[in-house]
């Protein structure tokens, strides 16, 4: 990574698996939001944050972030990037 180019990777399990047309989804259980700080080196929780996605082998992941109290979704879009799958034996 050149140009001092911050990044931030994750892994998660999938839970359940959809295969639609020739493209896998794969859906990860909800988790507690986190608030990555560079400067601290450190990541914390993003309190009443739960988040959850469905990755796609096309591309487009499905992202959904709500407040865990109110219920109230706060962000639903699709993203596009690329995610790298592991798969066991």
């Amino acid at each position: 990574m050149g140009g001092g180019e911050q990044v931030v990777e994750h892994s998660a399990e999938i839970q359940f698996l959809t295969l639609m047309d020739g493209v896998v989804y794969g859906q990860i259980h909800p988790i507690i939001g986190q608030k990555p700080s560079f400067s601290k080196q450190q990541i914390t929780f993003h309190e009443n944050l739960q988040w959850s996605m469905i990755a796609a082998t096309n591309g487009k992941n499905d992202t959904i972030f709500r407040d865990i109290n109110s219920g109230v979704i706060l962000d639903h879009n699709i993203y596009r990037w690329s995610t790298e799958w592991f798969i066991r034996d």
